[in-house]
């Protein structure tokens, strides 16, 4: 999911999500003919504190953005 949904400073993350699912797109073309199939498995929302860690980060960095030099 993380190839298609996107949060602020994940950038990198989400890039390598959506390269693997067009790799996995090439990959299944490219294997078609021998009748080896690819299926690429996109698990729903975990709980995890990836999103929260991302969302801290947002606000420290606007924190320092808004601060006078």
């Amino acid at each position: 999911m993380s190839g298609k949904l996107y949060s602020p400073l994940a950038g990198c993350y989400h890039a390598s999500k959506h390269a693997l699912e067009a790799w996995s797109d090439c990959l299944r073309l490219e294997l078609h003919p021998f009748g080896i199939q690819v299926v690429l498995i996109e698990p729903g929302a975990v709980a995890t504190e990836f999103s929260h860690k991302c969302l801290n980060a947002l606000r420290r960095i606007q924190r320092v953005h808004r601060t006078p030099l």
